[in-house]
């Protein structure tokens, strides 16, 4: 079953997100924006154990949602996210994927 990591844990309820796989928290609570450079390293860091088919839960401030999203497709050669819908209440996965050099998004 893929790990799906919670790039922001702030205190919102991810229970739904369980259904996809076990969580990991990627960071906690305000993170400094403009500390871009640490931020990248311990994000490589956390990500270092991921496999590809594992999903990274986009909530959080844009700047790590990015930094995450690159780190892990740099790594495996495709993405796979977990986004919100808030109509439906509950998550769902889309994946982005490299062909030729072109992205592909896959929901």
């Amino acid at each position: 079953m893929p790990t799906v990591f919670v790039i922001n844990d702030s205190g919102h309820n991810f229970e739904d997100a369980k259904r996809f796989g076990p969580l990991v928290t990627l960071t906690e609570g305000q993170v400094n924006p403009f500390h871009t450079d640490r931020l990248l390293a311990f994000i490589e860091g956390r990500l270092s154990m991921s496999k590809p088919e594992d999903l990274l839960l986009l909530c959080g401030t844009p700047i790590l949602n990015t930094i995450a999203a690159v780190v892990f497709h740099k790594k495996h050669g495709t993405l796979n996210v977990l986004i919100w819908d808030a109509k439906r209440r509950e998550y769902k996965n889309a994946t982005v994927i490299e062909r030729k050099s072109e992205l592909v998004c896959q929901t």
